[in-house]
């Protein structure tokens, strides 16, 4: 539910942001992806219901966490990061006094993600952009607690040449094109074999990545107007079905799941 406040922080970055050259930006998210949960994991199957109306569902297994960017010339690689089956063995939380022995960070950490995460958008962006000639280009991310860290921030500033995109209104998943690049991967991992390992979790997720195309995100960037002129109209709510996953899936995503298909 979007608070007086979400929506006016919203309807601000909207109205800011209606004549912006969005082909600048790198647009990055996380997100984490489960194993087996397509309707092809039957081995993987429970019953979760007594006769007489037995119900099979998919027994969730495993899941990577991963980090991407999106820009209007290509996308970033996939990090995986700590979270989900990928335990934080790296970044130390606290020390037990007693015992002395290390508690590690139970998901990714602002450490991780300024040693991790940031320099490959910076790497990744320096080949995207200035192939390009579009050499000051911003980094756009969410308000996730280990994004607004000073050091996060600072890192951020320095390794994306034109720094960073305005604060992003919370609760904002509409405004956002990565989250169509998300629904499209799921939708297309759900076309694929089964993967019962993280490894084939992750090989899978980049063989979806390699074969998302131009027109495909030259799409998504032609619809950021719409999306922020929507959000204007709706005085900062939330349009959720305009463009986040249904009408981008329906529009665009065949073509490319056909493509999933034929690749596998």
């Amino acid at each position: 539910m979007l608070s007086h406040t979400h929506r006016l922080r919203r309807l601000d970055f909207a109205a800011g942001h209606l004549k912006y050259l969005w082909s600048k930006v790198m647009w990055t998210d996380s997100k984490f992806f489960t194993l087996n949960t397509s309707c092809k994991n039957v081995g993987h199957y429970v019953m979760s219901s007594a006769p007489p109306s037995l119900l099979a569902v998919p027994k969730r297994g495993p899941s990577l966490h991963v980090y991407m960017g999106v820009t209007i010339f290509g996308l970033t690689r996939l990090v995986v990061v700590s979270g989900g089956s990928t335990p934080n063995r790296t970044y130390v939380k606290s020390v037990d006094k007693k015992t002395g022995k290390k508690i590690f960070h139970s998901g990714v950490c602002a450490a991780e993600y300024q040693e991790r995460v940031l320099p490959v958008f910076a790497a990744d962006g320096f080949e995207l952009f200035c192939r390009k000639h579009s050499r000051a280009w911003l980094l756009q991310q969410d308000g996730a607690t280990i994004h607004q860290t000073a050091a996060s921030i600072e890192l951020a500033t320095r390794l994306a040449p034109g720094g960073l995109l305005a604060p992003w209104p919370a609760l904002s998943p509409d405004l956002s094109i990565i989250e169509n690049v998300w629904a499209l991967m799921s939708q297309s991992l759900s076309r694929m074999d089964v993967c019962t390992t993280a490894a084939q979790l992750e090989a899978s997720l980049n063989d979806i990545r390699s074969v998302i195309t131009l027109d495909v995100l030259h799409g998504l960037f032609d619809s950021i107007p719409r999306r922020m002129q929507d959000c204007i109209r709706l005085e900062g709510a939330c349009a959720s079905d305009s463009f986040c996953k249904k009408a981008f899936c329906h529009h665009l995503a065949a073509p490319l799941l056909q493509t999933v298909h034929n690749h596998h």
